[in-house]
């Protein structure tokens, strides 16, 4: 193994184009410091290359044959060195390479940057068998990655699969049919809903008459609590149009998802802080796979009444109704008990039964 430096084993030149020289359906690759791969009509270089862009993001690419390039990008040539095993040298070393780019705004190497790099350099038959190492490696790890992209596009079809057989109660069949003595009829489920629903509404009357009560006594201090809003009344499906909808095992029925949960509530528009404030602010970022993350969460202060009506129930579900990242929008947490000491901001309240 020999100390040397990129400038003894190779050859360097730029470049001598415009970036907007490309020509759309050109013959032979054009080079620039962008990741685009561009074409051109005209080829200045007919040779193996390392081509390093000049400035920008340095990219590293190889190419062997006839292609051209623009004036910032360097067309690094081997010489007495295998080009690939250069390849992944230059690679190797870019950190070091663009160490000393210069330039405020946009970034850019002088030639002397790539000669001066110090390198190790071994036999070519021992920068041969580097190169066939690393290739195989890459392709292993290619591999690899295909296999995950496939594993995640089949447990997406089988999580589908999953909740579809759920939902039509092919999870729960046998089940059902060792309990079916125990089991409440559709009917019998939605009165007591519906009995649930009115039990609570009242409790949700007395607390707001007591808060109420306690405004008044502090002399109308405050924002007025909210009155609770009444539900309406569970609304059965018309059978005419349960017959377009799929066929349901025995004992099942549909309602409108209205019927299940309190109307959906927007949360806080107030601005929080980190450091500022005593009531912690669940935010887009604290809804991650599902649940709550309250690890990057803030605060802000409210009176007593803004607060009662953003209060969270274990049960409750939190909803991202809107995001610049469509991706985003619908994902969903459930509350957990720990979660109940945050309100919540920028995202629709669902309540369940």
């Amino acid at each position: 193994m020999i100390e040397t430096n990129l400038g003894q084993v190779t050859h360097i030149t730029t470049g001598k184009l415009d970036a907007n020289a490309e020509d759309k359906n050109g013959l032979y690759p054009f080079f620039t410091c962008g990741e685009e791969n561009l074409t051109i009509n005209t080829a200045a270089f007919d040779t193996e290359a390392v081509l390093l862009a000049g400035n920008g993001n340095f990219s590293v690419k190889y190419y062997k044959g006839k292609f051209n390039a623009y004036q910032r990008t360097y067309v690094i040539e081997p010489n007495i060195v295998d080009g690939k095993w250069l390849y992944y040298l230059v690679m190797h070393h870019i950190a070091k390479i663009t160490a000393g780019a210069r330039g405020s705004t946009i970034k850019y190497l002088r030639i002397g940057d790539i000669t001066e790099c110090p390198v190790n350099l071994v036999s070519l038959a021992h920068q041969k068998r580097i190169v066939a190492k690393i290739e195989e490696l890459f392709s292993e790890l290619d591999n690899g990655i295909t296999a995950l992209k496939t594993a995640r596009e089949q447990l997406k079809v089988y999580r589908q699969a999953v909740l579809k057989h759920a939902f039509e109660g092919k999870l729960t069949a046998k089940w059902r049919e060792e309990n079916a003595a125990k089991l409440e009829s559709p009917e019998q489920l939605l009165a007591r809903i519906q009995h649930e629903r009115e039990a609570r509404y009242q409790q949700q009357q007395e607390v707001w008459k007591a808060a109420v009560k306690e405004w008044e006594a502090a002399s109308k201090e405050g924002k007025k609590p909210g009155k609770p809003k009444k539900l309406a009344t569970l609304t059965p499906i018309p059978e005419a149009a349960k017959k377009e909808f799929p066929q349901l095992p025995s004992g099942w029925s549909y309602i409108r998802l209205g019927n299940l949960i309190d109307e959906p509530t927007y949360g806080t528009s107030a601005k929080c802080d980190y450091e500022l404030g005593d009531q912690g602010v669940l935010r887009i970022p604290n809804i991650f796979m599902g649940r709550i993350d309250d690890s990057d969460l803030k605060f802000a202060n409210f009176e007593k009444g803004e607060v009662d009506h953003l209060r969270l129930m274990e049960g409750d579900i939190l909803t991202i109704r809107s995001n610049g990242s469509i991706s985003l929008v619908g994902s969903c947490a459930l509350i957990n008990e720990k979660d109940t000491k945050h309100i919540f901001a920028v995202s629709v309240h669902f309540r369940t039964y």
